[in-house]
């Protein structure tokens, strides 16, 4: 630390701006903070539930004071970071270098013993870690060597270029690879067996629009209407007295658990379009057959949807079949914090609200909140990357990410079980 003794304080203040300037200029040891997820990938193992985040970091190297504001400068790293959702504690951390061309990597996803990655670093490519300890797994090298065929040596793209060269599928629990002749392959994690990719994928999607005025559920539109203080209606345009400010649902961002409901959802259909077709002809046959073939024909194209990678059309974030969630403003305070709620639609139809939950330390809206006590309790004068959100149920666990910190709610009883702040 650079000290200023009370004697030379006069002849320090006398000196023009610009040695003052270099004076204050602090070379600094600090360590890194996190200021954004860059990927997450949930997995359970043993009936115990993980997150691995890709989390990239920025280290000072130098701080500049001036005026009272201060300036820095310094460069982004990365790192592999992963939390037993059980309890909340970090597993195991892997520091993954600077974030450039000689040490970029992807955090692309999960498969039973392999947390799979590819890494600019020394040109090693694509591989896998364990996803409990990080070590490594399997080598590029060793990943070739298992190919059931050869499909050609994989492309090495610029360090920026890595996401849409290389890829986990979710919906197809497969590897997504490129090779230098820029054909694309699913690589089945468990046998190694390379499949030609013929028609046009999304890699790496973000399911990012989250937060919704309007859902379906139980044969219902519901919907949020209003100006702040948003009610509770269904299609039938009833309002059953129950408010939100600035309210919205929370969707499903998960793509295998839209895939899971689609497919369940064409189960059911076919079950119901069987037992229609088998009465005698009537009316209300042709009717029923008509719109149960039309539902059919929905879902085969949001299944189709997804193995492309596309977005399809959202659907709750759900505990259990008959609830979901409500995201809103806690109160009309600058540093509001964010409220969830839990809505059950009863057997009669109408909605009830189980619970109502504020997360400490998750700010509605940063900018209001910014130049707050509390916030600066939590954040000081560092602010954390606001516009990454995730909403993601692990057993009877809402788990909730934003502003760099994670929590967990407890969705029978809304208690927070556990929170930590990413650092």
């Amino acid at each position: 630390m650079f000290c200023i003794s009370d004697q030379k304080t006069d002849f320090i203040l006398k000196l023009p701006a610009v040695i003052l300037l270099l004076i204050l200029t602090v070379l600094t040891s600090q360590a890194a903070r996190v200021d954004n997820i860059t990927q997450q990938v949930f997995f359970t193992i043993d009936q115990v539930p993980y997150a691995a985040f890709q989390e990239t970091l920025y280290k000072p190297t130098t701080q500049t004071y001036s005026k009272g504001s201060m300036a820095s400068t310094g460069f982004n790293e990365s790192r592999i970071s992963v939390y037993n959702l059980t309890n909340g504690r970090i597993v195991a951390q892997k520091n993954m270098g600077r974030i450039d061309s000689t040490e970029a990597f992807l955090l692309l996803g999960y498969s039973p013993g392999h947390l799979w990655i590819y890494s600019t670093s020394f040109k090693s490519g694509l591989q896998s870690l364990h996803p409990i300890t990080l070590e490594k797994n399997l080598s590029q090298a060793n990943i070739y060597a298992r190919l059931s065929q050869p499909i050609g040596r994989f492309a090495e793209p610029g360090w920026q270029k890595l996401a849409d060269y290389y890829a986990y599928s979710q919906v197809q629990q497969k590897l997504i690879v490129t090779n230098q002749d820029g054909e694309r392959f699913y690589i089945d994690p468990d046998n190694f067996c390379p499949e030609k990719i013929s028609e046009t994928l999304v890699l790496n999607p973000v399911f990012s629009d989250f937060l919704k005025n309007a859902a379906n559920l139980k044969d219902k539109t519901w919907t949020l209407k209003g100006y702040d203080a948003l009610s509770l209606s269904d299609s039938e345009a009833e309002d059953y007295g129950l408010s939100f400010t600035h309210g919205k649902f929370i969707m499903e961002q998960n793509p295998r658990n839209l895939l899971t409901y689609q497919l369940n959802r064409q189960e059911n259909l076919m079950e119901q379009l069987a037992a229609w077709e088998s009465r005698s002809t009537s009316e209300k046959k042709e009717l029923q057959v008509s719109r149960l073939k039309s539902e059919l024909e929905d879902t085969k194209r949001e299944v189709q949807l997804l193995l492309t990678g596309k977005k399809p059309n959202s659907i709750l974030l759900q505990a259990s079949p008959e609830s979901f969630f409500i995201y809103s403003r806690n109160d009309d305070t600058p540093e509001s914090l964010i409220r969830i709620s839990k809505i059950r639609i009863k057997n009669s139809g109408k909605p009830e609200l189980l619970w109502e939950t504020a997360v400490p330390g998750m700010f509605y809206n940063v900018a209001t909140a910014r130049n707050s006590r509390i916030f600066k309790h939590y954040f000081g004068d560092f602010s954390p990357e606001f516009s990454f959100h995730h909403f993601e149920m692990t057993g009877n666990r809402l788990i909730v990410i934003y502003l760099m910190q994670v929590c967990a709610i407890d969705t029978q009883t809304g208690t927070i079980e556990w929170s930590f702040v990413l650092k």
